[in-house]
């Protein structure tokens, strides 16, 4: 990790964007996690030696950017199911536990007849809370997007239009269920402690686990090439 920042913080602002690029293009196509970390360490110091000689990062990678990743992706081995599951519950535990201290500040700054902060308890319509997570999650499938279509010359096209649609899509369906589900007198009450606990005890868990297969991985990596 220190390796991979001490590198980035050489590169020019090209050579940035190029590696920002193809690693995110190539981690969104579930490359093995162990490969992908040797992969852009690998690129990154080839960027970097190639910038010092003054040349293009053509050099490198060629001028076909999605070719040289595409060429990456097909001969490297995938990510298992379970890896990433654990990944994507892991990424939301700690997004649920980031999203909770901000939506009690706002509730106690900004409190409304929609939401607002009482001894902890959060107190929300179905209306603006699943407006709330609608953004986070359209945000989340937006950014996954953009990487997956990181060379596509209409990924920013892409990237609104699947974060509109998750938006709408998310809104509708919680607010409706929460509407028929979850609410007394039209308004959802949440306790933030209890939630931010659950949060961190389920992404505590779940990094002991990620870290604990890497590990295996890295294991099994290392008798592969023996």
């Amino acid at each position: 990790m220190r390796e991979i920042s001490r590198i980035r913080r050489q590169l020019n602002r090209e050579n940035k964007n190029i590696l920002g690029k193809v690693v995110n293009y190539i981690y969104a196509n579930g490359v093995n996690t162990i490969v992908w970390k040797e992969i852009r360490l690998d690129l990154a110091g080839m960027l970097l030696e190639n910038q010092k000689r003054g040349e293009d990062p053509e050099a490198v990678i060629g001028s076909d950017y999605k070719a040289f990743s595409d060429d990456l992706i097909e001969n490297c081995p995938r990510k298992k199911p379970i890896d990433m599951i654990v990944e994507i519950l892991f990424i939301i535990g700690m997004s649920v536990s980031i999203i909770v201290p901000l939506i009690y500040f706002f509730g106690h700054l900004t409190p409304s007849i929609d939401h607002y902060v009482e001894r902890g308890i959060y107190y929300v319509t179905p209306r603006s809370f699943s407006l709330l997570l609608a953004g986070a999650f359209g945000g989340g499938i937006g950014s996954f997007a953009s990487h997956k279509y990181a060379f596509n010359k209409k990924s920013m096209v892409i990237y609104i239009v699947l974060y509109l649609l998750s938006y709408v899509i998310v809104s509708v369906v919680v607010s409706y269920y929460l509407r028929q589900n979850m609410t007394h007198d039209h308004i959802l009450s949440m306790d933030m402690v209890k939630l931010e606990s659950w949060a961190l005890l389920m992404s505590a868990a779940l990094f002991a686990v990620r870290t604990l297969r890497t590990r295996i991985q890295i294991r099994n990596f290392k008798k592969s090439e023996i």
